[in-house]
């Protein structure tokens, strides 16, 4: 492949190649001939190199034009490739417009596949329980969607409404939800976003690590023109959209400061049969750190470090901190009675800590005469993220870690990387945990780190579940736009036990939705009578909640009179699912069901 794709092709001609999939795009004003020139000279290279394009499997597309009134040929045969309307290249499916219309039915199609296994699995008595078929939904019809989000984010409005019914009718089946519940609700109760702000979200999180990569690349030049720009050009492009997905996600100040992620200078990249230059040594327990003793985790932790330092072999303990609350973040090395602490920059990453911790091991082992040095980490992450000699994010950070590791083999250093399990009782590890909580502490900045894309990308989701919070409206969750002040039910998934039934889970939800029950959207005027005291209410849910004998358990602490007015059960409602612990609702729900 690499054959073809060094073949040289006229003006505005270039191949696009994946494994065996290639594709010519040609633009200008004779990109007719030159599409079929480039398709002689790849056919005639194919002949010399053994290879074969099959014509079954090949089309031509014109993007955003008619068709041309000659079809393209393949040289020597009477094969003419046929002129479509859409064309599925990697997965994708591309019309004529570019407006993703095919790809939009074929999201449909196959999310209509997936959703019939998840309907055939969901019923209240005996089905899957809403942390399965939430799973399901996240692990297995969504992807869909994150796979082209790149392309789906300059969909119009009309076909964004129509990618959104994927994601609606999923909810309704994870909630048990009627058709008429709101939909930022269902959002919010599942913690959920929409599938227009979640391709927003992926594509930001891809683009940000493809203008992160030193490796060219012409697209992710566009967008960052494009956000440097700031200004509206005279048409909208898929550049213009992606930038400003960028801005409504909140990482375009991040992307232009960050810019390049270079590796460092003095680091050299190994041949792929070149024997490692650090011994990584990891022992894994024998059972999970939450099912053993404390004793049997040391003892273990010991026995790895003994075989992992030889007679003479200088130690050394390492550790990172990151302080969430008040977005600190520290590192430390100790070795003997050397104790080196760094303070680093605000919003640096455990990761990123743990990894500078080891260079600060491996900076002093430059200067030490022992030819052994060993040094012990609890961060399995970082052990196995300096296992790779091509990094994908912290590149600069990790290559100037490996750099050192070069350095020190050189010197003819044997290092040993060993991982220990945390809070076990080690000395050293104590030690070097005391010292990177203290590095938080500091008020200076040591060391500047770039922030990682790893922490941006989860950025998006508590954003717009914000934002979603700020829009909700309906039934008792409205009354948060009247009182801001006021309590509300939780806004993200219900945390209950596995074995909770999914009926039970129905419930729940049905509680924190608050939707009106099917009689009440026939007559709303229509009075119901409680199942349970037999009294009559318009408002089945509000009277289960709020009057019913049999609830009592649920008002324990409120006020002994019931509200008068339908603001005053509004507000009381929000108040009572707010502070009610989930256990009691989950007690109550499994032998008084709320109305339906």
């Amino acid at each position: 492949m690499e054959e073809l794709l060094n073949i040289p092709l006229g003006p505005g001609v270039k191949i696009l190649c994946y494994t065996d999939d290639l594709a010519i795009v040609s633009t200008g004003p004779d990109n007719e001939h030159n599409s079929q020139h480039s398709l002689h000279l790849i056919h005639g290279r194919c002949l010399e190199l053994g290879l074969k394009i099959t014509p079954s499997k090949s089309n031509a597309i014109a993007l955003k034009k008619t068709d041309p009134e000659h079809s393209l040929s393949i040289q020597g045969t009477s094969t003419e490739l046929e002129w479509v309307s859409s064309h599925q290249y990697l997965g994708v499916w591309f019309d004529k417009k570019l407006s993703f219309d095919a790809q939009v039915r074929y999201l449909r199609e196959r999310a209509a596949t997936r959703t019939r296994v998840m309907r055939s699995i969901t019923s209240l008595k005996g089905g899957a329980s809403y942390n399965i078929l939430h799973t399901y939904y996240t692990h297995a019809i969504r992807p869909l969607v994150d796979y082209s989000a790149p392309c789906l984010v300059t969909l119009s409005e009309h076909l964004l409404a129509r990618l959104e019914v994927i994601q609606n009718n999923e909810l309704r089946l994870i909630l048990g939800a009627p058709m008429w519940t709101k939909l930022c609700n269902l959002q919010q109760e599942t913690g959920i976003v929409s599938l227009g702000i979640r391709t927003q979200q992926r594509t930001t999180c891809i683009l940000a690590k493809m203008i992160h990569h030193p490796r060219p690349s012409p697209p992710t030049d566009t967008v960052t023109a494009v956000l440097y720009r700031q200004t509206a050009p005279y048409r909208e492009t898929w550049a213009q959209r992606v930038a400003a997905a960028i801005s409504v996600v909140g990482l375009r100040g991040l992307i232009i400061a960050k810019g390049k992620d270079t590796p460092h200078p003095s680091y050299t990249i190994p041949s792929p049969w070149a024997p490692p230059t650090i011994h990584l040594h990891i022992i894994t327990p024998t059972s999970s750190k939450a099912t053993s003793a404390t004793a049997q985790l040391r003892q273990e932790a010991l026995q790895s470090m003994h075989a992992a330092s030889l007679d003479g072999a200088l130690t050394y303990y390492s550790d990172g901190l990151g302080d969430l609350l008040n977005n600190t973040a520290g590192a430390a090395m100790i070795c003997n009675e050397t104790v080196k602490v760094w303070r680093l920059s605000d919003g640096a990453s455990t990761l990123q800590t743990e990894v500078v911790a080891i260079a600060g091991a491996l900076q002093h082992a430059l200067d030490q005469p022992q030819s052994h040095h060993a040094i012990h980490t609890d961060s399995l992450t970082a052990i196995q993220t300096l296992a790779s000699t091509q990094p994908k994010d912290n590149i600069h950070l990790i290559t100037h870690v490996l750099s050192l590791v070069q350095e020190l083999k050189e010197q003819s250093k044997h290092i040993t990387l060993n991982w220990i399990p945390s809070h076990v009782g080690i000395r050293g590890n104590k030690r070097v945990d005391h010292a990177a909580k203290h590095a938080t502490e500091r008020l200076i900045v040591d060391m500047h780190i770039p922030q990682s894309w790893h922490r941006p990308s989860q950025k998006p989701k508590a954003t717009h579940i914000f934002f979603l919070n700020a829009n909700t409206s309906h039934a008792w969750r409205r009354v948060h736009h009247q009182q801001p002040g006021m309590l509300q039910p939780p806004s993200t998934s219900l945390c209950v036990d596995k074995a909770v039934p999914a009926h039970v889970c129905t419930y729940l939800h049905r509680l924190h939705l608050g939707y009106k029950g099917a009689r009440q959207m026939l007559d709303t005027n229509k009075e119901e009578e409680c199942q349970y005291c037999k009294e009559v209410s318009n408002e089945p849910l509000l009277h289960y909640l709020l009057r019913c004998p049999n609830t009592t358990t649920l008002r324990t602490g409120s006020p002994a009179s019931p509200p008068t007015t339908a603001s005053e059960a509004s507000t009381a409602t929000v108040r009572l699912i707010a502070t009610t612990p989930t256990a009691v609702l989950v007690k109550l729900v499994s032998v008084i069901s709320p109305p339906r």
